[in-house]
């Protein structure tokens, strides 16, 4: 290939980094992960440092000089405002030696968009570590949604605990998703629990981040109180949509959702959104995730390329799928 035809994608996070790089085909050469990266204004240099190291590895894994690199994608937690962009922008490309031309510098969750579909009026909200959400109206233009979730989108992790303790303080009836909470926690009361959680970072908050799974068990199961935090969550995410959708304007569009949290869920609970969104956005369809946010980022890229998005995404989709169905094949 000629020099530059490489295209590199960026994802940064909370709780890790990961970078791909692909040919112009769409072809996935390499992908390599490390630790997250959050930026509070322009990157610092340790974490210029963390993501310069991931780019030479995944570029070593491929077998190509960085000089070989084209276009860059980059999706970076705490590129959030655009006053802080350019700076954003400048010392990253400066201390990665990237070409300021070339290189894409979005939000996390723009990039995670341009995964998600390859739909060119298209949503997404995603709950895991954190809230994040993205609209476009056509490729190139997307937008964050509420990026520091002020409005807060409900976390059935937090409601859960506050429907729990209500339960054992005797503010509220007592169902069996109490109990299994509480064995979750590895307690048998409330004061237990209570101890679990005196430490912000201790293992009880640990504990919190992974009940989603407890919610789940619950709500299948019929339980009234997992039942209301479900069926709560779904409404809130079909509100969040519907106030995207008066950005996007008339027309249909693609709605994806994704995150830990909405992944621990069984996929009845997208069917239940999307009936709620029947209801409140009838132009909406829902979507699940295509692609991970790092290949959205290689979407991005080819789109400021030149490419046909399109096709790359196509591309992309086409070979994931080949790739799950050879690792099904020899399990």
């Amino acid at each position: 290939m000629a020099k530059g035809d490489y295209l590199l994608g960026v994802d940064t996070g909370f709780s890790k980094s990961v970078v791909t790089v692909s040919d112009s085909s769409g072809r996935v050469l390499a992908t390599v992960r490390g630790a997250g990266v959050m930026l509070f204004g322009p990157p610092t240099p340790d974490q210029v440092a963390v993501v310069g190291e991931l780019i030479s590895r995944v570029c070593d894994t491929a077998g190509i000089e960085r000089d070989r690199l084209g276009h860059v994608g980059a999706g970076m937690c705490g590129v959030d405002l655009p006053k802080d962009w350019e700076d954003q922008h400048r010392v990253l490309c400066s201390g990665l030696g990237l070409d300021r031309e070339t290189t894409v510098l979005v939000n996390d969750a723009i990039v995670a968009l341009w995964g998600a579909t390859g739909a060119g009026r298209a949503t997404i909200v995603q709950q895991g570590s954190a809230f994040t959400s993205a609209y476009r109206g056509t490729m190139g233009e997307e937008e964050l949604f509420d990026p520091f979730d002020h409005a807060r989108l409900v976390d059935l992790r937090k409601e859960a605990l506050a429907r729990v303790v209500r339960m054992l303080d005797g503010r509220a009836v007592r169902t069996p998703f109490a109990d299994r909470f509480l064995e979750h926690f590895g307690v048998t009361n409330i004061e237990g629990l209570y101890e679990l959680l005196a430490e912000p970072r201790g293992i009880g908050w640990r504990l919190l981040s992974t009940i989603v799974g407890v919610v789940s068990t619950a709500w299948v199961e019929g339980d009234p109180i997992a039942t209301e935090l479900v069926e709560a969550l779904a409404t809130d995410l079909a509100v969040t949509v519907r106030a995207m959708a008066v950005r996007i304007g008339e027309g249909p569009f693609e709605a994806a959702f994704g995150g830990g949290v909405i992944e621990r869920l069984p996929s009845s609970f997208l069917a239940l959104v999307s009936r709620e969104l029947t209801g409140l956005c009838p132009q909406a369809s829902t979507v699940g995730i295509a692609l991970p946010p790092e290949q959205g980022a290689l979407v991005m890229a080819g789109h400021a390329a030149g490419m046909d998005p399109g096709e790359l995404f196509a591309a992309l989709v086409t070979e994931s799928r080949s790739g799950d169905l050879a690792r099904t094949a020899n399990q």
